[in-house]
């Protein structure tokens, strides 16, 4: 078995990732965005996408390491989990928006199939971890956002 790295070494591994400047392309974006560093949930759920990808509801992090959570705000960028995946994304604040659930909401993706069933189940998810964090006050452990979407 191989060992896992510890949380200092995630740490100084993602800062150097976010510093690398081979790891953004020309639009300035992350080429790939997923990361892992030790983080907390926050009680934010926000619309966010990736880049070829629609709008989904997600969770906020909030980085233990500060040097991650100062380099993530120097570049403009918060770090999310979509409901329904486990990987973490470090995304630029544009690419997120207050996430209200609404039918009408403007980052509702457009019509297909597959999507509308995934996104409905995602966004009941994220409803339902609202009304509890709400009543209990208690925020609903990120392990909790995955749902099967078979």
């Amino acid at each position: 078995r191989q060992a896992l790295p510890d949380l200092e070494e995630q740490a100084a591994n993602a800062l150097a990732f976010l510093n690398d400047a081979n790891a953004y392309g020309e639009d300035g974006r992350a080429i790939d965005p997923s990361v892992r560093v030790s983080s907390e949930p926050t009680s934010e759920m926000v619309w966010a996408r990736v880049k070829g990808y629609p709008w989904w509801p997600s969770r906020v992090h909030r980085p233990r390491d500060p040097k991650f959570s100062q380099a993530m705000s120097e570049r403009n960028e918060i770090l999310v989990v979509f409901v329904g995946e486990a990987a973490q994304y470090h995304l630029p604040l544009e690419d997120t928006a207050p996430f209200t659930g609404d039918e009408q909401d403007s980052h509702m993706p457009k019509k297909d199939r597959h999507i509308q069933r995934s996104l409905r189940l995602a966004i009941h998810t994220t409803r339902m971890i609202q009304a509890h964090e709400e009543k209990t006050g208690q925020i609903v452990p990120s392990g909790s956002l995955d749902v099967a979407y078979s």
